[in-house]
Protein backbone atom coordinates (compact mmCIF):
# COMPACT_ATOMS: atom_id res chain seq x y z
CA UNK A 1 0.00 0.00 0.00
CA UNK A 2 1.19 3.43 -0.19
CA UNK A 3 1.28 5.86 2.32
CA UNK A 4 -1.79 7.44 1.59
CA UNK A 5 -3.94 4.86 1.64
CA UNK A 6 -2.41 2.93 4.41
CA UNK A 7 -3.17 5.83 6.58
CA UNK A 8 -6.88 5.61 5.10
CA UNK A 9 -7.01 2.23 6.05
CA UNK A 10 -5.42 2.93 9.68
CA UNK A 11 -8.30 5.73 10.21
CA UNK A 12 -11.14 3.08 8.95
CA UNK A 13 -9.46 0.91 11.60
CA UNK A 14 -9.48 3.17 14.06
CA UNK A 15 -13.09 4.36 13.38
CA UNK A 16 -14.52 0.65 13.48
CA UNK A 17 -12.58 0.45 16.88
CA UNK A 18 -13.77 3.45 18.72
CA UNK A 19 -17.45 2.43 17.71
CA UNK A 20 -16.79 -1.30 19.37
CA UNK A 21 -18.73 -2.45 16.23
CA UNK A 22 -16.23 -5.69 15.21
CA UNK A 23 -13.46 -7.09 16.57
CA UNK A 24 -10.24 -6.75 14.32
CA UNK A 25 -7.62 -9.31 13.84
CA UNK A 26 -4.74 -8.24 12.19
CA UNK A 27 -1.52 -9.64 10.89
CA UNK A 28 1.20 -7.05 10.23
CA UNK A 29 4.96 -6.92 9.53
CA UNK A 30 4.99 -3.44 10.48
CA UNK A 31 5.48 -2.74 14.30
CA UNK A 32 4.11 1.47 14.54
CA UNK A 33 1.27 0.37 12.74
CA UNK A 34 0.38 -2.43 15.58
CA UNK A 35 1.63 0.17 18.05
CA UNK A 36 -0.96 2.46 16.75
CA UNK A 37 -3.89 0.26 15.97
CA UNK A 38 -3.75 -2.59 18.47
CA UNK A 39 -5.20 -2.58 21.99
CA UNK A 40 -3.20 -6.21 22.71
CA UNK A 41 -0.18 -7.87 20.53
CA UNK A 42 0.94 -10.75 20.12
CA UNK A 43 4.40 -11.07 18.52
CA UNK A 44 5.34 -14.48 16.76
CA UNK A 45 8.79 -15.86 15.66
CA UNK A 46 9.14 -18.95 13.72
CA UNK A 47 5.95 -20.00 14.15
CA UNK A 48 5.53 -19.10 17.82
CA UNK A 49 3.81 -17.09 20.24
CA UNK A 50 7.00 -15.27 21.99
CA UNK A 51 4.93 -12.39 23.91
CA UNK A 52 1.32 -11.15 23.98
CA UNK A 53 0.14 -8.00 25.61
CA UNK A 54 -0.72 -4.87 25.59
CA UNK A 55 1.73 -1.99 23.77
CA UNK A 56 2.31 -0.36 26.94
CA UNK A 57 2.75 -3.72 29.23
CA UNK A 58 5.64 -5.19 26.29
CA UNK A 59 7.46 -1.72 25.95
CA UNK A 60 7.52 -1.87 29.69
CA UNK A 61 8.47 -5.24 30.51
CA UNK A 62 10.41 -6.36 26.97
CA UNK A 63 11.59 -2.41 26.65
CA UNK A 64 15.08 -1.03 27.81
CA UNK A 65 13.12 2.23 29.48
CA UNK A 66 13.55 5.96 28.02
CA UNK A 67 16.61 6.69 24.94
CA UNK A 68 17.78 10.28 25.85
CA UNK A 69 20.01 11.88 23.13
CA UNK A 70 22.02 14.82 23.75
CA UNK A 71 23.00 16.38 20.48
CA UNK A 72 26.36 18.45 20.78
CA UNK A 73 28.25 21.67 18.81
CA UNK A 74 31.47 20.25 17.72
CA UNK A 75 35.04 22.07 17.52
CA UNK A 76 34.70 24.83 14.63
CA UNK A 77 30.84 25.10 15.73
CA UNK A 78 31.95 26.70 19.21
CA UNK A 79 35.80 27.98 18.50
CA UNK A 80 34.62 31.55 18.29
CA UNK A 81 32.68 31.03 21.79
CA UNK A 82 35.40 29.59 23.90
CA UNK A 83 38.92 31.21 24.40
CA UNK A 84 41.19 28.07 23.45
CA UNK A 85 43.93 27.63 20.66
CA UNK A 86 43.59 26.60 17.19
CA UNK A 87 45.72 23.66 18.43
CA UNK A 88 43.92 20.42 17.43
CA UNK A 89 44.98 18.79 20.58
CA UNK A 90 43.81 21.36 22.67
CA UNK A 91 40.27 21.49 20.90
CA UNK A 92 39.88 17.45 21.12
CA UNK A 93 40.76 17.85 25.01
CA UNK A 94 37.84 20.34 25.63
CA UNK A 95 35.50 18.06 23.69
CA UNK A 96 36.39 15.05 26.18
CA UNK A 97 36.36 17.10 29.01
CA UNK A 98 33.14 18.78 28.01
CA UNK A 99 31.43 15.05 27.02
CA UNK A 100 32.44 14.26 30.56
CA UNK A 101 30.91 16.46 32.09
CA UNK A 102 27.78 15.92 30.25
CA UNK A 103 28.03 12.06 31.17
CA UNK A 104 28.85 12.84 34.94
CA UNK A 105 25.69 15.12 34.85
CA UNK A 106 23.22 12.37 33.85
CA UNK A 107 24.25 9.80 35.53
CA UNK A 108 24.60 11.92 39.04
CA UNK A 109 20.51 12.81 38.84
CA UNK A 110 19.60 9.52 37.36
CA UNK A 111 22.22 6.81 38.61
CA UNK A 112 21.13 3.67 37.25
CA UNK A 113 21.49 5.21 33.02
CA UNK A 114 23.70 3.63 31.02
CA UNK A 115 25.54 5.24 28.39
CA UNK A 116 24.78 3.41 25.14
CA UNK A 117 26.78 5.96 22.42
CA UNK A 118 29.09 8.43 22.11
CA UNK A 119 29.40 9.50 18.77
CA UNK A 120 30.93 12.37 17.13
CA UNK A 121 28.40 15.23 18.44
CA UNK A 122 25.66 12.53 20.04
CA UNK A 123 25.51 11.32 23.11
CA UNK A 124 22.81 8.82 23.92
CA UNK A 125 21.80 7.29 27.34
CA UNK A 126 19.20 4.50 27.76
CA UNK A 127 17.39 5.60 31.17
CA UNK A 128 15.42 3.31 33.64
CA UNK A 129 11.18 3.75 33.15
CA UNK A 130 11.41 3.35 36.93
CA UNK A 131 13.04 6.73 37.33
CA UNK A 132 11.24 8.64 35.10
CA UNK A 133 10.09 10.78 37.78
CA UNK A 134 13.79 12.59 37.85
CA UNK A 135 13.50 13.45 34.64
CA UNK A 136 12.23 17.12 35.27
CA UNK A 137 14.97 17.71 37.01
CA UNK A 138 17.67 16.32 34.31
CA UNK A 139 16.21 18.62 31.83
CA UNK A 140 15.81 21.40 33.99
CA UNK A 141 19.46 20.99 34.67
CA UNK A 142 20.88 20.19 31.08
CA UNK A 143 18.46 23.70 30.25
CA UNK A 144 20.42 25.45 32.46
CA UNK A 145 23.77 24.33 31.75
CA UNK A 146 22.87 23.95 28.17
CA UNK A 147 25.59 26.86 26.82
CA UNK A 148 28.23 25.80 29.06
CA UNK A 149 27.86 22.04 28.02
CA UNK A 150 27.62 22.79 24.16
CA UNK A 151 24.43 21.00 23.49
CA UNK A 152 22.04 21.87 20.66
CA UNK A 153 19.63 19.70 21.26
CA UNK A 154 18.11 16.74 23.68
CA UNK A 155 15.52 14.42 22.52
CA UNK A 156 14.26 11.33 24.48
CA UNK A 157 11.69 8.75 23.39
CA UNK A 158 10.57 5.87 24.84
CA UNK A 159 10.81 1.78 23.76
CA UNK A 160 9.26 1.37 20.75
CA UNK A 161 7.42 -2.19 19.55
CA UNK A 162 9.95 -2.21 17.45
CA UNK A 163 12.33 -2.46 19.27
CA UNK A 164 10.38 -4.58 21.42
CA UNK A 165 10.10 -7.23 18.63
CA UNK A 166 13.49 -7.19 17.56
CA UNK A 167 14.30 -8.21 21.67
Amino acid sequence: MDPQARHSTWSLLKKFKNERKCTILLTTHFMDEADYLGDRIAIMSKGSLRCCGSPLYLKSKYGSGYSLVLTRMRGEQYLNKMPISNDENIEYSNDLKITHKIIKLVQKIVPNSKLSSNLNSEIMFTLPAEDSNKFPSLFSKIDKKKDELKILNVGISITTIEEVFLR
